[in-house]
Parts: structure tokens; C-alpha cells; sequence
């Protein structure tokens, strides 16, 4: 075990036994995240030298550290189930081990860092984590999850339509790929500036094998780019946003310093939206200085952190033609609709590319390819089958997109999968094809034809998911 390791345990000063039901987690709870207040106002307001001072007493904070203990055995069935059948008592057999009642001693023999890292990774955890929520930039949403790259889309929307010198603006869209490999993990410590037991701390862990482990692709079913997320309560989330922590104040800062080539009354209006590993510049209009100086700086963000923004991977478009950022596409129409005296309308879409990949996902579960490449029914299966297979995929699309997009859109995808059942279901028969669709694969529930099958497990049937769906739908 590493000494920092030993001696963050050594310095908690825990009692060699303790009830652990018998602890007043209301109080333990309340303490902590006064705590985490006091570091997230004073970050706000940029007082670093006393957060690191809350940081150092909290990293050795009892309260902190049984809060941590809680955290990991409420999200580790494994060591919860273990503890059921023993009791829920913590014994500190030595400085050295963190372990639990004699009872399980022969487990944690076995696995003597797993507990000790879980618990200093979810200690540490809370002690930075409200630091950098503080210090994240007004338009950068992080890797956190879809519920953040919605809050992206709608504060981009809103920038390009509540703001006229925004109607004929150019768009700056650029992402990184393939980014996790060549990143610089030192630079990230640099960044951060901690110091002690919490910079020894973090220099472990933080290695690309940690981001290449922890990040995932969101929506990977139907999303044609990569869009990396990890784990809220991994520490991979953390140091993800303190890579990218940095990119919106540097395009500022150099867009308003006496030698950036803008024009003065562009300068304040380029805005920057950071989520994920993507990002969207916005400029007033075209103007080839402003973009290019743009450019330069982001190129210049990540190349200290040994990363190289490729061509191909930034992208200059018009509004009026359109272009695609985080699955969505946005495009300035002529507005049809005279009552508000706007002759143009800004539309949300899903991305074409998105579009059709969700439309292959679907058609792969009625279908596959042969050997000579030719679509071929999956005969196979049931009604149950089919349900049970679109239904997640469908489910995962419609959370993505149906709060955003026109109703219009997801209307035709339905009326689409529609065309695909249909055209499976009747393969399998040889006469009265329009009888026997509607008497094995739709029934009426509520006044309504729908598709779904007879659930013999619960009363009732399971039905098909739409796209569209009024209950759930804001258009």
C-alpha cells in the first residue's frame, strides 16, 4: 500500500471500534456539505488559498471519511451483501488496513486495497468536486451525461435566436478524436495546482488507462460521431474537466487583447459552448481574421496538453445551410408563419447521419445480412421477440431528441418502423396477409390500433413504444 495511503488512514484518528448504525449520518451529512458550500462559494469568488485550507482539514475530517465509507458500500452491492450477513460494525484493525469486523477479515486479507482505494477515491471526490462545479465556465457542460448536452443545445439555440446580430452568423464546429491516448496526463496536474498528500494523490491516478477504463460513448446506438461521457462518481469526470477547464475564458481573453486582429464590435459578441469533447464557436458574421484567430488559439489550448486538433475535425458553416453539433441540426428556414413578423425561423433537427443509423439499428432487429450480403428475415421470431428488442432502442432515441425536436420528425420515424413490421410480419404468410397482421400483431388499447402482444406475465399487453408519444410529449 502506498504511504500517503497509510498515512491519510494513520491521521483520521478513528476509534478502534464503532458502531456504524449507531452513527447520526443526518449530522455527518450536514457537516460535510457545509463544508463543500464554503469550498464551492469561495471558489466562485476565486479565494484558492483558503479552499485549499477546507480541503486539507476535510481530507483528514472523520465525518468526511465515514461519509466516503457510506458512499462506496451504498453503490457496491458485493461488500453491502457481505456486510448483511455479518453486521454493519467498522473495526480499524491497524493504521494499515481499513476492514471491517472480524467476521470478513478473511476477505479484506484477500482484497486489502479495495476497500482503502474506493473510500480515499470517494473522499477525495468530495472534497474537489465542488471546487470544480464552482469553477466550470458559464457555456462548458462537461462529460456528465445527455441531461448536459441537452443544456448545451437549448443554450445554443437560445444564443443564435434571442439575439439579432446572431440571424446571419457563422458557426466554428470542431471536436477531438481519439483523444484519451495522446493526452498529456502531467499537464492535468499542473492545471489543477494542488499541493501535499492531494498532488501525490492524483499523480497515481491519473493516467490514460483511468480515462481509456472509465469513458464510454453516449448513445452509441444511433449517435454517427463520438460523444465520450464517464461516470459521475468516477474521478475520470474530474480530471476530463479540468483538461478542457479553460477553453472558453482562453478564446475571450484573446479575442479581446489589443493584438487579436477582431473587429471591436465583434469582440464581445463571439461565444463559446463546450460539451464533451465538443465544441461551438459563434460568430456575428463572417469575418476570416476573427475565425482564423479563433483557430490559432483553440489549436494552441490543446497542443499543451499534447493534443492535435486535426482539419477534419473543425468545420466552418453557414446558419442559413446548416450545420450539425452534439446529433443536432440546426438550420435557418424561411418562417411560413406571418404572425410574428419573422421572415426566418431557426429548426432543430436530428442529424441525417443519426437518422439513419437509428433506422439501421431497427431494421437489425427484424433482419440480417447473408453471406452474399442480402437482407434477410430473421423468421424466428415472435411478436414478443420483435417488441422487446425495438422497444430500448427506441426508448434511448426519443429521450435523446423528443424534447427539442419538431413533433413532425419523430411522427414519420413512427409511421417508418410502422412500413418495417408490416412488411416482416406479412413474409410470414402465405394468404389472408391483412387478416392475420391485424389479428397476431395489433390489438385496440384505448380506442386505439396499436402493435403489441398479449403479456402473459401481467395483465395487460406490452406494447410498442413510439417516437411520439402525447403523454409524454412537449411540442
Amino acid at each position: 500500500m502506498l504511504k500517503y495511503h497509510t498515512d491519510t488512514i494513520d491521521r483520521l484518528h478513528l476509534e478502534s471500534y464503532m458502531k456504524f448504525n449507531d452513527l447520526s449520518w443526518i449530522e455527518v451529512i450536514q457537516s460535510v456539505k457545509m463544508c463543500q458550500k464554503r469550498i464551492y462559494g469561495l471558489s466562485r469568488i476565486g479565494n484558492i488559498v483558503e479552499v485549499r485550507n477546507i480541503q486539507k482539514k476535510l481530507f483528514i475530517n472523520k465525518k468526511a471519511c465515514l461519509l466516503a465509507i457510506r458512499c462506496v458500500l451504498n453503490r457496491n452491492v458485493q461488500y453491502q451483501l457481505r456486510l448483511k450477513k455479518t453486521n454493519s460494525d467498522f473495526l480499524f484493525v491497524d493504521p494499515h488496513i481499513l476492514s471491517c469486523t472480524t467476521h470478513i477479515n478473511r476477505f479484506i486479507d484477500e482484497n486489502q486495497k479495495v476497500i482503502v482505494n474506493l473510500v480515499i477515491h470517494e473522499l477525495v471526490l468530495i472534497i474537489l468536486r465542488p471546487e470544480w462545479e464552482a469553477r466550470l465556465e458559464p457555456n462548458c457542460y462537461g462529460f456528465s451525461a445527455s441531461l448536459a448536452i441537452k443544456q448545451a443545445i437549448i443554450k445554443a439555440y437560445s444564443i443564435l435566436t434571442q439575439n439579432q446580430i446572431y440571424k446571419n452568423s457563422t458557426v466554428l464546429v470542431g471536436n477531438l478524436n481519439n483523444w484519451i491516448p495522446k493526452l498529456e496526463t502531467s499537464f492535468i496536474l499542473k492545471k489543477s495546482n494542488y499541493t501535499g498528500t492531494l498532488k501525490k494523490y492524483l499523480s497515481s491516478v491519473c493516467t490514460r488507462s483511468l480515462f481509456s477504463s472509465s469513458s464510454s460513448l453516449i448513445n452509441k446506438k444511433f449517435q454517427f460521431i463520438d460523444i465520450t461521457g464517464f461516470p459521475y462518481n468516477s474521478i475520470a469526470l474530474l480530471f476530463a474537466n479540468i483538461v478542457f477547464y479553460g477553453l472558453e475564458m482562453s478564446v475571450a481573453w484573446q479575442t479581446n487583447s489589443n493584438q487579436c486582429n477582431c473587429k471591436e464590435d465583434n469582440i464581445r459578441h463571439i461565444r463559446t459552448i463546450v460539451c464533451s469533447d465538443h465544441f461551438l464557436i459563434i460568430f456575428p458574421d463572417t469575418n476570416i481574421n476573427d475565425i482564423t484567430v479563433v483557430i490559432n488559439v483553440i489549436r494552441s489550448f490543446f497542443a499543451s496538453l499534447g493534443l492535435i486538433l486535426q482539419d477534419s475535425s473543425l468545420s466552418v458553416e453557414s446558419i442559413h445551410d446548416g450545420f450539425d453539433f452534439l446529433g443536432f441540426n440546426f438550420k435557418r428556414h424561411r418562417n411560413k408563419e406571418a404572425w410574428n413578423n419573422e421572415k426566418t425561423k431557426l429548426i432543430l433537427k436530428p442529424t441525417s447521419n443519426n437518422i439513419k443509423k437509428h433506422l439501421l439499428s431497427m431494421r437489425y432487429c427484424l433482419y440480417h445480412k447473408d453471406r452474399l450480403n442480402r437482407w434477410r428475415a430473421n423468421a424466428q421470431m415472435t411478436q414478443y421477440d420483435v417488441i422487446n428488442q425495438l422497444n430500448p432502442i427506441i426508448k434511448e432515441f426519443t429521450t435523446y431528441y423528443q424534447d427539442l425536436i419538431p413533433s413532425s420528425v419523430l411522427k414519420t420515424l413512427d409511421r417508418t418502423l410502422n412500413e418495417f413490421i408490416y412488411r416482416y410480419a406479412i413474409k410470414k404468410y402465405k394468404s389472408n396477409r391483412s387478416q392475420k397482421w391485424n389479428n397476431n400483431w395489433t390489438t385496440i388499447v384505448n380506442g386505439k390500433k396499436v402493435i403489441a402482444y398479449k403479456n402473459e406475465t401481467k395483465v395487460g399487453y406490452q406494447l410498442l413504444f413510439l417516437h411520439y408519444n402525447k403523454a409524454t410529449y412537449l411540442s
